[in-house]
């Protein structure tokens, strides 16, 4: 992750694997916008959710998931 902590509306970048286009993200359940760059990178905006540590969770169009536990301070 570009940085572990953020205000609601900060664009993050998460670099891994796996990742596929049509690719989904919540962060502290609660949906956020995400643009597929390639396999191995997203963009991510935080959305505005509780001010604490949140887990993010991927989710590829195939239904494989990934979490993230307390990936990132929501400030």
């Amino acid at each position: 992750m570009s940085q572990t902590a953020a205000s609601p509306g900060t664009q993050i970048t998460v670099r891994g694997s796996g990742f596929e286009s049509g690719i989904t993200t919540t962060l502290g359940g609660v949906p956020a916008t995400t643009a597929y760059k390639d396999p191995q990178t997203l963009s991510i905006t935080v959305p505005t959710t509780n001010s604490d540590l949140e887990d993010l969770v991927l989710s590829n169009p195939d239904g494989t998931t990934y979490t993230l536990q307390n990936a990132i301070s929501v400030q």
